[in-house]
């Protein structure tokens, strides 16, 4: 009787320390997760109110979502047919952006007109990166034509854009500005090309 006491009191042993375990385990991954979620915001340590990718602005009647955004070198834009690019200088680029639209005003808005004053922001120095919007052609593209009223099949749209900036803003993380500044959202789409000497002279 005495060994399966022994036997007995083993078992709970083991069974705390496995409990114990599990514990110390869990309490290292959720620290872990912590330490990133700080370091994140340490990164990218955006202004007040500025917005994440995929989060929503209402500007002059339509809502506008920034999706997510990445780097070329060349485009196929409005301003080239066939198998037509259009091309930068070296210490340029063309930052795609994927936007989302939808009218929610009773009258119909011109896409052009309310993507007109987009832009990138250099964080910190709030100096304009971009210098024009470009638009593109292609089944992904944003277009830039009048999006319908509220309610209709044309009041919503989505697709992709490009601003012409400097390669030295995709260094770093930096802000797309819509609306004058009434809405932003941070961005964080590092060129490691754009830091290359030879890219930069």
């Amino acid at each position: 009787m005495a060994k399966l006491g022994g036997v007995t009191v083993d078992l709970k042993k083991m069974v705390i320390a496995v409990v114990v375990a599990i514990v110390a385990t869990a309490a290292a991954v959720a620290a872990t997760a912590h330490s990133q979620r700080v370091l994140q915001q340490e990164l990218h340590s955006y202004p007040p109110g500025t917005l994440k990718l995929g989060q929503s602005a209402v500007i002059d009647g339509v809502e506008v979502r920034v999706d997510g955004a990445d780097v070329l070198e060349s485009v196929a834009s409005l301003g080239t047919r066939g198998y037509g690019m259009e091309t930068l200088v070296a210490d340029r680029r063309f930052l795609r952006l994927s936007i989302y639209l939808r009218n929610k005003s009773d009258k119909p808005v011109s896409a052009r007109k309310l993507l007109r004053d987009l832009r990138a922001v250099r964080m910190g120095a709030d100096e304009v990166q971009s210098t024009r919007v470009v638009w593109l052609r292609g089944y992904d593209a944003l277009s830039p034509d009048r999006l319908g009223p509220a309610g209709s099949q044309t009041a919503e749209t989505a697709g992709k854009v490009t601003l012409d900036v400097s390669s030295f803003a995709l260094s770093l993380s930096f802000l797309v500005e819509v609306g004058d500044g009434k809405a932003r959202w941070g961005v964080d789409v590092v060129d490691h090309n754009a830091t290359e000497a030879g890219l930069l002279r």
